[in-house]
């Protein structure tokens, strides 16, 4: 059985389906997504950033469905997204480090001195301060996002949701 594993394969699959199709073909390309990691399609679906995936995307659509291509869609979002988040915590970090570094260094000349130096002392405080400000606020953002995050997966839930309704409604009416 043939299977998607490499990204010249998951576009050769994609150019099959944007053909006419017949559907015994449409089952046959089915079978070939169907029987694919699904780990595979979404690392390789996530990993291009050229326009591919719009063909791929409505290769998805035009043979596998909304479903697939909506878990597609969703796994893409949830990537990226957790890709800018990892790479501002890794800026923060770099951030927080170097600040931290300074304030270390800051610290033990402070000790090698053995001298009571209160302004000093007084300025080390205010940075501590400002950096647990900084942190906290960082910390209110995350909640924030993480917030938001909830109430998005929330109004898509209700908008699929409506969307069934919809679908239903629609069919009951071009039903009489």
């Amino acid at each position: 059985m043939k299977t998607i594993e490499t990204k010249e394969d998951f576009l050769k699959w994609a150019n099959d389906c944007n053909k006419v199709l017949k559907p015994q073909e449409i089952c046959d390309l089915q079978d070939v997504y169907g029987h694919s990691e699904v780990k595979t399609i979404k690392d390789l679906f996530v990993n291009d950033d050229s326009t591919d995936n719009r063909m791929i995307a409505f290769a998805i659509n035009k043979v596998m469905g909304w479903d697939a291509l909506k878990e597609m869609i969703n796994h893409l979002i949830r990537a990226k997204a957790n890709k800018i988040i990892n790479e501002e915590i890794e800026h923060y970090m770099a951030d927080y480090l170097k600040r931290d570094k300074a304030l270390s260094e800051k610290e033990q000349a402070f000790r090698e001195s053995r001298k009571p130096y209160w302004k000093r002392i007084t300025k080390l405080m205010y940075e501590i301060g400002r950096m647990e400000s900084v942190c906290n606020h960082y910390r209110k953002q995350n909640e924030e996002l993480e917030s938001a995050n909830r109430k998005l997966r929330n109004d898509l839930k209700q908008a699929h949701m409506n969307a069934f309704k919809f679908e239903k409604i629609k069919e009951l009416l071009l039903a009489q």
